[in-house]
């Protein structure tokens, strides 16, 4: 089964479980993202649909059992956000998936560079303070072009995007002496493409199990300057020293 929001194709599977819809009804449900389709992913059967409003109250349901449930939750995650990603912001992530709006590209430049190891004509490359997982030296990788998913990068491009991420990658664990790096390229949260490196040591707090990006306290560094220690020391491997 896959749930997935209704879009116009749909509409005569809509009409079928409400004859009494209006046109104009269907296409503000599809254009604010308040209706819910469940799918039979064999048979592309619709197998219930759901529609709600902004204040979390569902306005109506075609569905029973496991589909009513699904689509439920969907309509409860987006009118209740607990989260940034798309789970729970769906109108916004997407809105941010154009280039136009993406707040990498739209946003000024950040004032505190103090966190920039690289930045180039292709790439950003940024540390973070404290650090996701709590793992010393956890960074990103950025391309400075939009791309929203990886499949709309062009080949040649998303060949050197890579050369790139493994070049910082090397130098990440030489820098920081990790076992090994774990390379992570989710877009959940922000729908900009970019890639996380996580550096792995035998002490870390995430054996046998994914890493856990929602903790980051207490920091992984001895004190702000260590962190500063690994910036510069990234830097000269990357750039010579220089940003």
């Amino acid at each position: 089964m896959l749930i997935r929001w209704a879009t116009q194709a749909d509409k005569p599977a809509w009409r079928e479980l409400s004859p009494c819809i209006e046109e104009s009804e269907m296409d503000r449900r599809i254009a604010r993202y308040q209706a819910v389709i469940a799918i039979d992913r064999r048979t592309e059967a619709c197998l219930g649909l759901l529609t709600f409003n902004g204040w979390g109250t569902v306005t109506s349901a075609h569905a029973d059992g496991e589909a009513l449930e699904r689509l439920r939750l969907v309509a409860k995650r987006q009118t209740k956000p607990q989260g940034r990603s798309f789970h729970y912001r769906y109108r916004e992530f997407i809105k941010h998936s154009k280039e136009q709006f993406c707040p990498c590209m739209t946003e000024p430049e950040h004032e505190d560079k103090s966190g920039d190891i690289l930045r180039n004509d292709h790439i950003w490359v940024r540390g973070e303070y404290p650090g996701q997982g709590r793992l010393f030296g956890k960074l990103c990788v950025i391309p400075l072009k939009h791309y929203f998913h990886f499949e709309d990068m062009p080949q040649a491009q998303a060949a050197a995007f890579m050369l790139e991420v493994q070049r910082v990658g090397t130098a990440l664990r030489k820098v920081t002496g990790a076992v090994k790096i774990n390379y992570e390229m989710h877009a959940n949260s922000g729908a900009h493409l970019h890639i996380h490196l996580f550096p792995r040591y035998l002490d870390d707090d995430h054996p046998s199990a994914p890493i856990d990006y929602r903790v980051n306290e207490p920091a992984p560094y001895e004190d702000y300057d260590e962190y500063l220690w690994f910036i510069g020391r990234m830097r000269e491997e990357l750039t010579g020293g220089n940003l």
